[in-house]
């Protein structure tokens, strides 16, 4: 393999903030707590790429569990009896989130 694909180099632009501290706390399906709220903050040098973001219902958020130990290769989605292969880094370190834009605040 062409040895510029032997790594990707991903640098944060922001952070995600959520009422939840520890790992314990978060609900397995968002859905059996839809009512919480969580926030993204950006760094002020991409804060220019929310340009017209109002005008659009959601966004797709790619984040980094930064506190998360293990990678799956492989998992049990809820409710179902049986384990099934994945792409190891969305239930490792990477993962996407739709998230509804209620507001956009530039401090």
């Amino acid at each position: 393999m062409d040895k510029n694909y032997d790594q990707i180099v991903m640098h944060p632009i922001g952070v995600i903030h959520s009422p939840y501290k520890e790992s314990k706390d978060i609900p397995i399906q968002g859905i059996f707590k839809s009512n919480v709220e969580a926030w993204a903050e950006l760094k002020d040098e991409y804060v220019k790429g929310l340009k017209d973001l109002d005008k659009f219902s959601h966004a797709i958020i790619i984040y980094y569990f930064h506190k998360s130990q293990i990678e799956r290769i492989e998992g049990k989605p809820f409710l179902e009896q049986d384990k099934h292969g994945k792409t190891s880094f969305l239930d490792g370190w990477i993962s996407t989130l739709k998230m509804e834009i209620l507001q956009i605040k530039l401090l």
